[in-house]
């Protein structure tokens, strides 16, 4: 019989090779850089490779790792040679990892491949019994990412799997190396069987020992939860014990700790709003299928559950989604997620196009980030040629190949646009069969030009700050093309351990070590802050003053009001130049208001208690809320009231509402007005009144009162006037904005409507 090819060691190290080639010529820097990717990756490859060649051979043990060995060292080699031509931040991390990954990978393929040949005569047989076996494990070990709240799996054959969700911070657990113990117990248990039937010895001994194994392994595989190599729900509804009941089928989980009656109170409105007003848009009609929602405390609780801290996560399949509670703004786009499983199919109840997905959760926002509207935004992003349609970002590989701000904007415009322009119905379709020229009549290419016009109006002549602006969000490159992600998320992970143990130089260190590498606006800050906590303020703020890389310099807008503060805290003359830059580019609405009201605080006669309540901010990193509530309470009652408008009473009254909003006390905040109690007004004192007779309003008071207005209209309602104070943040907006205030005041004034039993207007889109 003639030695089949693959039995050879030769042309399956010319096949892995080839693959570790290919990887590194034809992927991103991410992928193509030694270090996880590349590790994880080759380790699937091998994994397959060392038990294909194992189960076509049967050799002595030494040879036979020998063989694994050999075929094991070939990618790293490749990756080694193209340090000539690649850069690599992390070489030694790199290594590890491989070792880590690759190598139990490459090792369990071969002791699998190896069980099979003595198993079975027919090198044939033994050759497709591991391809299935292959093959059957690794679905087996993707599915508790499917059927679990988490989203992370470990497999054998590619070790660690962290779910398509971005963890700059990734490491190897002690999870994972009791996950590789496991891996062990399993191959012993296999290759023990084939010995077994083999042996001479007592049935005893020949039945004990795989038997004495296979207990040991399905033990093991039991107590996954507790080794944390799975997180089932059970895991989590433990650590999430309360529940809530917004909506019929709607169950929210959640930790009574961190969420006071009054907040869950506010979630299940907020709930009951957006599954109405989404069924709404989309005319979807199923209200029967259970929708679980879980609240985390914390994003580190997320990550440690679910596996991901930044993002939150919807799992359409299972009608659930897991958020932080600091994330709760998203919450509609989350839902979104959900209630389309209506109109998709099984497995994952979504639209196969990235860009149709998350583009129709985008489309439901009222705003992006609350002074530019989506579609200002979209509009900008082609004015400034950061892209030239949006026919790219429909494509999983476009979408995931672009900054996610730019992916995200673009396909929340353009499907914003199919839903306004021809209905909820051809979108619904599209979002299923993605055939853009059966659902619409026209391919997408002309469906970009209409998009495009219609975006036209928007493009109208940018001043420098709005350049400012856009550029923060825009000039900057997908994550994949960054080879130095890992090793800048480790930097940081480490600096944040040790800022938690109060070493705060070893922090400032690793914070300036991950800048070096190219971290960007989040370890630059950190490092400051390590430098703040050493009592070194003008340090601190020289550091953010002198930092000019080219990345560093698109993203400076983040700097100005850290900036500003630090020239409050070491009495400097750039304080006010820097409140002024953060008001005029105005990275977000929340940014803005802050700017505004410290600028306010900082020249007005409690100036003294302003600074010390920056100084508590700062050098503490969390304000105790008793402390805090002291110097707001101070700065109240030491003010001297003004005749005119007063821009320091409606600071340190918008500071005491976000206090007690942040304590959960809400009721409490929506009582405490900015714009003068009911007292006040009906003995004709109310603020409002000198605003509307006052001539001295810049256009940065008329934004910030605009802004204070749609952030009262949000908090829970009692006796106040939610549409007065929507009207009025209408009247006080600068035209400039006033798009964004129009959408925000649309969806509160839609919500506020539906809470008292009146059907609200149906949402009907605007237009540039």
């Amino acid at each position: 019989m003639q030695t089949p090819l693959f039995s050879r060691l030769w042309p399956n190290a010319v096949l892995i090779g080839a693959v570790s080639i290919i990887e590194i010529a034809f992927s991103s820097p991410l992928f193509a850089t030694l270090g996880f990717e590349y590790s994880a990756l080759m380790a699937l490859s091998l994994s397959f490779v060392c038990g294909m060649e194992a189960s076509l051979n049967k050799l002595a043990w030494r040879s036979r790792l020998g063989r694994v060995l050999t075929l094991w060292s070939i990618p790293l080699l490749v990756s080694l040679l193209s340090l000539l031509w690649l850069r690599n931040c992390a070489l030694w991390d790199g290594i590890i990892l491989y070792f880590e990954i690759a190598l139990p990978s490459a090792l369990l393929g071969g002791a699998f491949g190896a069980a099979f040949s003595m198993f079975f005569r027919s090198r044939r047989t033994s050759f497709l019994v591991f391809v299935a076996f292959w093959i059957v494990t690794l679905v087996l070990s993707l599915l508790p990412g499917y059927t679990n709240p988490q989203l992370f799996t470990y497999g054998w054959q590619y070790g660690f799997f962290p779910g398509l969700v971005w963890d700059e911070a990734l490491e190897l657990s002690n999870a994972y190396l009791l996950f590789r113990a496991e891996n062990l117990v399993w191959a012993a248990f296999v290759i023990s069987i084939p010995i077994a039937i083999g042996s001479t010895g007592s049935l005893l001994k020949r039945v004990g020992i795989p038997t004495a194994l296979a207990v040991a392994a399905f033990w093991i595989l039991s107590q996954n939860d507790l080794f944390q190599i799975t997180s089932s729900h059970a895991r989590v509804e433990h650590s999430l014990s309360h529940v809530s009941r917004p909506a019929q089928g709607c169950v929210v989980h959640y930790d009574s700790a961190s969420l006071t009656a009054e907040e869950i109170e506010q979630v299940n409105a907020d709930i009951r709003w957006y599954l109405y007003d989404v069924r709404q848009r989309f005319l979807l009609r199923d209200t029967s299928s259970p929708i679980n929602i879980y609240i985390y405390p914390s994003t580190e609780t997320l990550n440690e559950l679910v596996g991901t801290r930044a993002a939150s996560i919807a799992k359409p399949w299972l009608g659930e989604l897991h958020i932080a509670k600091g994330n709760l703004h998203s919450l509609k786009h989350e839902l979104t997620h959900i209630l389309l499983r209506e109109k998709a199919a099984w497995p994952f109840y979504a639209s196969w196009s990235t860009g149709l997905t998350e583009g129709a959760a985008m489309s439901v926002e009222p705003e992006f980030d609350g002074i530019y509207s989506l579609d200002e935004h979209a509009a900008r992003i082609l004015q400034l040629h950061y892209a030239s349609g949006v026919k790219p970002v429909m494509a999983f590989t476009g979408f995931a190949a672009n900054a996610s701000t730019k992916s995200y904007v673009l396909a929340g415009s353009f499907s914003r646009y199919l839903l306004n322009t021809y209905g909820p119905e051809h979108f619904d379709r599209v979002y299923v069969t993605l055939n853009f020229e059966k659902e619409y009549g026209k391919p997408i290419d002309s469906l970009d030009a209409e998009w495009k016009r219609w975006l036209a109006p928007l493009m109208t002549p940018l001043e420098a700050d709005d350049s400012e602006h856009f550029r923060y969000y825009y000039d900057r490159a997908s994550i994949i093309f960054n080879p130095c992600l890992r090793r800048i998320g480790k930097l940081e992970r480490k600096a944040q351990e040790a800022f938690g143990r109060k070493g705060y130089s070893d922090a400032e260190r690793l914070y300036r070590d991950a800048v070096t590498a190219g971290g960007g606006i989040g370890p630059l800050v950190g490092e400051s802050y390590a430098i703040l906590m050493q009592d070194k303020d003008e340090r601190a703020l020289e550091l953010l003053d002198t930092s000019r890389s080219p990345e560093l310099q698109k993203q400076r807008a983040a700097l100005y009001l850290e900036k500003a503060d630090l020239g409050v805290l070491t009495h400097g003359q750039s304080a006010q130049a820097n409140y002024a830059s953060a008001e005029r580019v105005k990275i977000s609405s929340g940014q803005f208001i802050l700017a505004y009201v410290r600028s306010v605080l900082d020249t007005s006669d409690v100036a003294s208690i302003f600074h010390t309540y920056l100084h508590h901010l700062y050098h503490r990193r969390t304000l105790d809320d008793s402390i805090r509530r002291v110097l707001i309470d101070s700065m109240a009652s030491m003010h001297h009231r003004t005749e005119h408008f007063d821009r320091v009473a409606l600071s340190i009254r918008f500071l005491q509402t976000s206090m007690l909003q942040q304590m959960g006390m809400l009721t409490k905040a929506a009582e405490l007005d900015p714009f003068g109690n009911v007292e006040e007004e009906a003995n004709g004192h109310s603020d409002i009144d000198l605003f509307l007779k006052t001539e001295s309003l810049t256009a940065t008071d008329s934004l910030a009162i605009s802004a204070v207005y749609l952030h009262f209209a949000t908090l829970p309602e009692g006796d106040r006037r939610v549409l007065g104070e929507l009207l009025q943040a209408e009247v006080y907006c600068p035209q400039k904005y006033a798009r964004t205030v129009r959408d925000i005041s649309d969806e509160i004034d839609r919500q506020w409507h539906f809470r008292h039993g009146i059907p609200p207007t149906p949402y009907r889109g605007t237009s540039p």
